[in-house]
């Protein structure tokens, strides 16, 4: 398969593909059950997540995809990131697909919201799958799955069968599918251009972090009056100058480092499959996920009152009566795109936002495109009349943390917080959060890694800081 658009430094094996009919039966193994996370299969390559799992994978997705959509050849769009394992992984993905009958529309190394677009929206397509580990360091792979007109497929609605069909002795092959390469990233930044027509001028700093971003950005940006100076936009498999996860410290030291250089209205970092993006005051200070989300809400509101938004329960308590205040009304929901995209679907919200500096747009198919939000948070701090950290000062005064902390025994940590704290819980929805007169938290299981993930708000930074020591000892004690 040749790569549809010119990379330097990816090269694509050439597949030769005849339709035969042929009977074939697959070696039974079986997959590490707990690369199988909620939302998508994730795991360190080759160890957990190997070639051949990635075959037996293909081989599950296509018997998964025939039974749920009836056809019995379906098409598979496939896309990847920049890791160093994608390509492997990418190869053994595709054989198992067509040694099972499915066809194959491959568009090279792109991002996960383009993928889920161009799934969604071309015609004869059943399904996707993008090969990517997000936000994971370099060693992690993984896929993530879409069903055309179903939507995200996760451990309750298809995971576990996958791996059934993939690790089963099936009969394959019945027809060995077909593979062709296509190039439509043009008609996926043309979709996000006509919704953000213009830009006010702006000066901005650019970090690609070596992901598949890179590989859209120029085309984008060259479309709008924007100044921008790019960092880390060659394609990087390794992500040698930081990891591809923006909100980690090091980022914001960087981005100050970098943004003290050049006066630069706002600065931008991406993740690695495009689908988080983390902002940066004109001080290089990073702008909280639900202060973003906020100001969104707010452009928003300007043009049309009563409008809904969707919004995972850990948010500051600011955000509410910010929306309310505009107009809008905010639903808490779970964390994680498949239950926020459903919300969103049921509920007819115009933006979707997570913590973890994921946005979804009602108009782009309740997906989170980091590069939409990009182009739209662009348009808002380009028409402030001041600078966007005294915009942000104003918003919101509270102390604000989140932590991640590594456990062995996730359910039995949360379950030991349920009850210990029962008398003060306000909610289950996710996790536990646990409301006072003056603060509140929220501890709940991360759903791609093996850690709780704790968020608190107080009063003031020292009470922050005095909570969270107390709150991590605790955690450490229950696990």
């Amino acid at each position: 398969m040749k790569d549809n658009v010119s990379r330097p430094g990816y090269k694509c094996q050439n597949i030769k593909v005849k339709t035969l009919a042929f009977s074939l039966y697959t070696e039974c193994m079986q997959v590490n059950p707990a690369i199988f996370r909620s939302y998508d299969i994730r795991g360190i390559y080759p160890d957990e997540l190997s070639p051949e799992a990635a075959k037996m994978i293909g081989i599950g997705y296509a018997e998964f995809l025939r039974r749920v959509t009836k056809h019995s050849h379906p098409t598979v769009l496939v896309g990847r990131d920049t890791r160093f394992s994608s390509d492997t992984l990418h190869q053994k993905l595709v054989e198992g697909l067509i040694r099972n009958g499915a066809a194959v529309v491959d568009i090279g190394i792109g991002t996960t919201p383009e993928l889920y677009f161009l799934t969604l929206t071309r015609h004869g397509i059943e399904g996707g799958i993008m090969i990517t580990a997000s936000h994971n360091q370099p060693e992690y792979n993984g896929f993530k799955f879409l069903l055309s007109r179903l939507g995200d497929i996760g451990l309750k609605n298809g995971l576990q069968r996958i791996r059934k069909f993939g690790e089963k002795k099936l009969r394959v092959g019945i027809r060995i599918g077909k593979v062709k390469s296509i190039a439509e990233q043009d008609r996926y930044l043309s979709k996000l251009r006509s919704f953000v027509p213009k830009i006010p001028q702006i000066r901005v700093l650019v970090n690609a972090a070596g992901g598949a971003t890179s590989f859209l950005l120029p085309s984008l940006l060259g479309s709008y009056p924007v100044v921008y100076k790019p960092i880390f936009f060659d394609p990087d498999p390794t992500f040698e100058h930081h990891p591809p996860n923006p909100l980690l410290e090091g980022v914001e030291t960087n981005m100050k480092l970098e943004m003290k250089s050049t006066k630069f209205h706002l600065g931008v970092c991406f993740d690695g499959d495009g689908d988080r993006v983390s902002f940066f005051d004109e001080k290089g200070n990073r702008i909280r996920a639900d202060i973003v989300f906020a100001l969104l809400a707010r452009e928003s509101l300007e043009k049309h009152r009563g409008r809904r938004f969707a919004f995972e329960l850990t948010h500051a308590k600011f955000l509410r009566p910010f929306i309310e205040t505009y107009g809008g009304e905010l639903i808490d929901t779970k964390v994680g795109r498949i239950d926020i995209r459903r919300v969103m679907t049921e509920s007819q919200a115009v933006l979707g936002g997570e913590t973890s500096a994921h946005v979804y747009h009602q108009e782009l198919q309740n997906i989170d495109s980091a590069l939409l939000t990009m182009l739209k948070m662009f348009r808002v701090v380009g028409k402030l009349s001041r600078p966007i950290s005294e915009v942000v000062s104003g918003i919101s005064s509270s102390s604000f943390l989140q932590k991640a902390i590594l456990v062995n025994h996730q359910k039995s940590v949360i379950q030991k917080f349920a009850n210990t704290y029962k008398n003060s819980t306000r909610s289950m929805l996710d996790g536990v959060t646990v409301q006072y007169p003056t603060w509140w938290f929220n501890i709940r299981a991360s759903n791609t890694e093996s850690l709780v993930r704790l968020t608190l708000e107080t009063g003031s930074g020292a009470e922050s800081a005095s909570r969270l020591k107390s709150l991590t000892a605790e955690v450490m004690s229950y696990d």
